[in-house]
């Protein structure tokens, strides 16, 4: 399922897994939050919430976090914009956990 990740608790470790994730394994990694131009498809769940990566993980799916009920204030106004290796954000990069 596709869905956001909360920027409430995210930091500059989670921000580091999860370009380390999608290749960007010598990059800078940057974060802010969304703005509502940059928004998409806002029907999308909040996948994850308050991560706590400790930056030595390889993917977010191996770090720890919260259950999406207990951030309820987390909404597609509350996702995470990713910068991997740069400091503007040229593309939007998707990102998927499967089980």
């Amino acid at each position: 399922d596709w869905g956001i990740v909360c920027i409430w608790g995210f930091d500059a470790n989670d921000a580091a897994v999860a370009c380390r994730s999608l290749g960007f394994t010598t990059s800078p990694a940057t974060y802010r939050s969304l703005v509502v131009g940059e928004l998409g498809d806002v029907a999308q769940p909040t996948a994850m919430s308050l991560l706590g990566c400790d930056g030595s993980e390889s993917a977010l799916d191996q770090c720890s976090t919260t259950s999406t009920t207990a951030c309820p204030v987390c909404s597609y106004t509350s996702g995470v914009m990713l910068s991997c290796g740069t400091n503007t954000i040229p593309h939007t990069y998707e990102y998927r956990l499967a089980d």
